[in-house]
């Protein structure tokens, strides 16, 4: 699974959801995956796209780091960071439509021999 490759990265994170789910007032939200880090002491939200990178995942992803911030995070706990990774990265879009508490990356399915 996903998730079992994330923990891999070290002791320091925690899954705390796969298809988290936050409820605020009548809107129910899931992130893909939502990590702590204790070595950072901050949530990691990270959205999964199986496409090209688009303009509205910035702005998803963005949100769900100012959702996070303000229903879950602790006053103690560092601002969130978000990490979409998509099939395909768009510099353009990365160049507007991102800032330092969101990080982009692309992957590549490899071929079984």
């Amino acid at each position: 699974m996903l998730e079992d490759r994330f923990l891999e990265l070290g002791m320091r994170f925690t899954l705390a959801g796969h298809e988290y789910k936050i409820t605020v007032e009548n809107h129910t939200f899931r992130v893909d995956l939502l990590f702590f880090n204790v070595k950072l002491n901050a949530y990691i939200v990270i959205e999964i796209k199986i496409r090209e990178m688009k303009i509205k995942d910035c702005d998803q992803l963005s949100f769900y780091t100012l959702l996070v911030d303000s229903k879950i995070k602790e006053p103690t706990n560092n601002k969130t960071i978000g990490l979409l990774i998509v099939k395909e990265k768009d510099n353009f879009v990365l160049k507007y439509a991102t800032n330092k508490e969101l990080l982009v990356s692309a992957y590549k399915f490899l071929e079984k021999s």
